[in-house]
């Protein structure tokens, strides 16, 4: 006696419609998308500070942000850390009291709530929660998440490159760390990299559990090329550069 069960959709994995390219083992990637694609903009939603596995995560909220992502072709994300509780013995307060799953099955719950938008997650990068077990172990449970889901991973801040229609849209992504309670602490502690790297358009923090942004003018160098490579002129620029803080679930 034989029984064939009907096959699982949500286990294949659609196709990237991006192509990417890690430069070398540095923290920097580089993405293009299709310029015949009949879109008028590319939205990035952030996925920070998921916490899947504590009692207090918001399903419901990320249901309807993973649906989002997955009904709009234009609509793309990122995972920029503390995508799972981890809460381990040692961990700060009561927190391994006060998640509902043991990190194994919260792994695995990622996994499958992340598997039908996995191609359209452009990077992803640890939170302080998963680098309890890094911290422990050398095993951070994000890498073989994003390992399963084929989605591009890094173990520390990356700098990106979005190219798209001729437009280059540069960013640069860490989880953060800061104690800071107010405001002005938490977009202090966002922009700390502008003064320690050159221009980028977005610097993204998320750990901080809140939803926030931030623009300065910046005095940027511009470089213009010709068609042969060669350098045609040069010149400083005042430029707009946005600290975005991402919010929770």
């Amino acid at each position: 006696f034989y029984r064939l069960f009907p096959a699982d959709k949500q286990l294949v994995a659609a196709s990237k419609v991006w192509q990417y390219r890690i430069q070398g083992k540095q923290p920097w990637i580089w993405i293009s998308f299709p310029d015949n694609v009949p879109w008028k903009r590319i939205e990035i939603e952030p996925l920070s500070d998921l916490h899947i596995g504590a009692r207090a995560h918001n399903a419901k909220r990320l249901d309807a942000t993973i649906r989002r992502i997955k009904e709009n072709d234009n609509v793309f994300t990122f995972l920029n850390g503390d995508i799972i509780e981890n809460a381990l013995g040692d961990s700060i307060g009561g927190a391994v009291y006060e998640q509902n799953m043991r990190p194994h099955d919260q792994a695995i719950y990622a996994i499958d709530k992340l598997r039908p938008i996995s191609h359209k997650i452009l990077w992803a990068l640890p939170g302080n929660h998963e680098w309890r077990s890094k911290k422990h172990s050398d095993i951070d449970p994000l890498y073989w998440i994003c390992r399963t889901l084929d989605i591009p991973y890094f173990d520390e801040p990356v700098y990106v490159d979005i190219l798209w229609k001729g437009n280059v849209f540069t960013a640069f992504a860490q989880h953060g760390a800061t104690n800071s309670q107010t405001s002005g602490g938490k977009l202090n502690a966002a922009a700390k990299p502008l003064y320690f790297q050159d221009f980028v358009m977005f610097v993204i923090m998320g750990h901080v559990h809140d939803k926030k942004t931030d623009t300065e003018n910046r005095i940027c160098r511009e470089r213009v090329f010709d068609k042969d490579g060669k350098l045609a002129s040069f010149h400083l620029q005042m430029r707009k550069q946005h600290s975005v803080i991402c919010p929770s679930y």
